[in-house]
């Protein structure tokens, strides 16, 4: 009741009439992952034949899961070159009960949820727009292969995620223990993020963005860059987003400006095809 009527007062504050919301489920309630699967079945083959892996892989009945899964496009030309080369799928699963739970949260306060995506897909969306605008005037540069490390401080906690473009690679999450120092804390992030994404096909991160609330730790950034050898930012996705009149004179902190990460990235995908 309290974060409905706390919705309510946010829905009234922002000024809006329209009430159609994109909502994104958190990283530890929705599953993600790619699989390979034989080219030429009908969409119903295809749909049997993912239903089953994503009950063998989750070992749940398929009633207790929200799924959605699509085909990755293939390059011009590819099924000529390889006639028997496999789709690549993507597909992602959440518990029914919670994805319920935040839709009927989103109904009470008297909204219409339209698109449910993932909280690191929105934020990975942002971070690419953002990497967009950063490589525009540099000649030659390849956008679509650039390679970035988002940090997302929140709450204590430190969620990352490796991308490639708007595909996350990896994806994990770090407590920031006790009062250590910034560059023991950047270490300590750095050293969880090569242990799992740190794969030779991956390469090395060319960015690291800070986001997050609490991402504006002083000298955080500096220590980043020293340990990572590589640029870091705090991350200002509102610089990828055009404002009418009225929103264009409201005054953001920096702080703010970098917990709108997954916001943002909703606002680029919600209601229309992925950017």
């Amino acid at each position: 009741d309290e974060v409905t009527a706390a919705l309510q007062r946010l829905t009234l504050a922002a000024g809006s009439r329209h009430r159609r919301v994109a909502l994104a489920m958190p990283s530890a309630l929705l599953q993600t992952r790619q699989r390979v699967f034989p080219g030429g079945l009908s969409q119903a083959e295809l749909g049997r034949q993912v239903s089953a892996e994503v009950v063998r892989h989750s070992g749940r009945p398929l009633q207790d899961l929200a799924m959605d899964y699509g085909v990755w496009p293939q390059l011009p030309g590819a099924a000529l070159a390889d006639p028997g080369a496999g789709v690549r799928v993507w597909i992602a699963t959440a518990p029914i009960d919670k994805l319920q739970d935040r839709l009927g949260l989103a109904e009470s306060a008297g909204l219409l949820p339209v698109i449910v995506d993932g909280e690191a897909q929105a934020r990975a969306r942002a971070a690419r727009r953002i990497m967009q605008l950063a490589v525009a005037s540099s000649p030659g540069a390849k956008e679509a292969d650039a390679v970035v490390a988002l940090v997302h401080s929140e709450a204590g906690q430190l969620a990352w995620q490796w991308m490639r473009g708007d595909t996350v690679l990896h994806q994990g999450q770090l407590a920031a223990q006790g009062q250590v120092s910034v560059d023991e804390l950047a270490r300590n992030l750095l050293a969880d993020m090569q242990s799992v994404a740190g794969q030779p096909m991956h390469g090395r991160p060319q960015l690291i963005m800070l986001a997050g609330s609490e991402a504006i730790t002083p000298g955080l950034t500096e220590a980043m860059e020293c340990a990572a050898a590589c640029e870091c930012l705090l991350a200002d996705p509102l610089v990828a987003m055009q404002f009418g009149d009225a929103t264009a004179r409201t005054e953001l902190t920096p702080q703010t400006r970098a917990g709108l990460m997954t916001a943002c990235g909703l606002a680029l995908r919600r209601f229309a095809a992925p950017c």
